[in-house]
């Protein structure tokens, strides 16, 4: 099972910096524009005495989450916020501080512009931090003509950290509206009803939750932005209601994604499935591989870009894709990789790994704890998200044969005759 992704790596930073570019001059023709690649922003050149220099970065997520039909009045919407004077943020941190607010959003998508920056010589800190493994908390500049997505060198010129900022955008959150609706007859699952854009966002207060009427613990999908879906751990019906919604809405433009999320009674989200005899176990396990495949499908395309741009051609890795086997396999496995014998290799974390030593014979396909239990010393983690492996050489030949005569007896072992 896979869902239409409508991906947001469908357009490109350069591709909305054009398409920006574009509407700007079809408005202006007279002005002067020049665009930094590297920086990822626009300068201007005005009828004034100083330039303008626009920071794509706080446009470009706003834009991504935006349907296919709302882009072009996003884009106009961007010069509206550059043409009212608004040319940029306030220059004193409390003039904006009351307009802040937190995002919530997949981790890849942070990962990836601080990867991205972190190559090309850019500011590294991040201006950002993890949810529940998965996901992003970052900070916004919410304007009713633009929301601007705030990075580490609009904190350093307040004077300000990430956490202090963060802390006034946790306090504008909580004073929002915050209601639900029911999703059956009877109380127990419910979805966020207020339009205001930060749905996903009230995954940062726990205690709304904890304040419903659910049977057991509280579980949590954030398929969009704009929508946040919860149900009860014992709930089975509930969960069913939700696993099939969220589903519906991951086919939508730019989707957050498909993992489920429970609260511990210490407050914190952490990743989520059912137990694996539960009926609805393979239901969810699908939706989040699949935005598992996805994240690591945007991950490949930006790491074989840099290795591209920045390596000679006998020094670049040989960045793995993953794939959503069509069945399960023998070993309950619904994920794959491909390791080959041809070049060093970036592998991601999948169920199986599809051992390609010779490009005449055929892949043979075997489980990754097998692999790693046999040479996991030669499979060195990058520490990124979702995290891949550096391979420098294929499996010896007695390596090889290990790993096959592993896999054969776990195989075995779950399917004994």
């Amino acid at each position: 099972m896979s869902f239409d992704t409508a991906t947001a790596e469908a357009v490109s930073r350069d591709q909305f910096a054009n398409e920006f570019i574009a509407v700007l001059k079809s408005a202006e023709p007279n002005k002067s524009v020049s665009y930094d690649a590297d920086k990822f922003c626009l300068t201007i050149e005005p009828e004034g005495p100083s330039p303008v220099a626009v920071n794509l970065g706080n446009l470009y997520p706003d834009y991504l989450q935006a349907g296919q039909e709302e882009r072009p009045a996003t884009l106009r919407r961007f010069l509206r916020f550059l043409r009212d004077g608004s040319k940029g943020l306030p220059d004193e941190f409390e003039d904006a501080a009351h307009d802040l607010l937190p995002i919530v959003r997949g981790l890849v998508g942070s990962e990836l512009d601080l990867l991205r920056r972190e190559v090309r010589g850019g500011p590294v800190s991040p201006a950002h931090m993890a949810l529940a493994e998965h996901l992003s908390v970052s900070v916004a500049y919410d304007l009713p003509e633009c929301v601007m997505h705030l990075g580490e060198t609009d904190f350093q010129r307040w004077g300000v950290t990430f956490e202090i900022a963060g802390q006034r955008a946790m306090e504008n959150l909580a004073k929002l509206p915050c209601r639900f609706g029911g999703l059956r007859a009877t109380p127990g699952v419910y979805a966020f009803n207020v339009d205001d854009g930060y749905a996903s966002s009230r995954l940062l207060l726990p205690q709304v939750f904890m304040e419903l009427p659910l049977s057991g613990m509280p579980i949590a999908m954030v398929p969009r932005a704009a929508s946040l879906l919860f149900t009860g751990d014992r709930d089975e019906d509930g969960l069913r209601i939700m696993c099939e919604r969220a589903e519906q809405e991951l086919r939508w433009s730019s989707p957050i994604g498909g993992f489920a999320y429970r609260l511990s009674d210490e407050g914190a989200w952490h990743p989520w499935l059912p137990a694996p005899t539960h009926r609805l176990y393979k239901q969810f396990r699908r939706l989040a591989d699949a935005t598992l495949c996805l994240a690591y499908a945007r991950q490949q395309k930006v790491l074989t870009q840099l290795e591209e741009e920045y390596k000679p051609e006998e020094a670049r890795f040989f960045v793995a894709s993953v794939f959503a086997l069509k069945a399960e396999s023998p070993w309950g496995a619904i994920t794959s990789c491909g390791w080959t014998n041809h070049a060093p290799s970036l592998l991601p974390k999948t169920d199986m790994i599809a051992l390609l030593r010779d490009l005449k014979e055929p892949p043979v396909m075997v489980p990754w704890n097998v692999v790693q239990k046999t040479v996991g010393h030669t499979m060195v983690p990058l520490g990124m998200y979702p995290e891949r492996y550096r391979v420098d050489s294929f499996p010896s030949e007695p390596q090889y044969a290990a790993i096959l005569r592993a896999a054969k007896r776990e195989r075995r072992q779950r399917h004994p005759k």
